[in-house]
């Protein structure tokens, strides 16, 4: 089964996840969090593995 993709995208990559590893804020500078992650809303970091890659050949061709 293909995974869903972007259809203006040329390329899509398939991937599964690896691993997953919460933003940790003491790791980041206070500037950065005050600039970006004020409302202390930080995010988790996903890292996959490319098993699959798509093309859509006739739109390489005209770039």
């Amino acid at each position: 089964m293909r995974s869903p993709g972007i259809e203006e995208c040329w390329i899509t990559h398939e991937c599964v996840v690896v691993q997953k590893t919460d933003v940790v804020p003491e790791h980041f500078a206070p500037e950065i969090i005050d600039m970006l992650y004020a409302g202390g809303d930080f995010h988790r970091v996903y890292f996959g593995q490319i098993v699959a890659s798509y093309a859509d050949v006739e739109a390489l061709k005209q770039a």
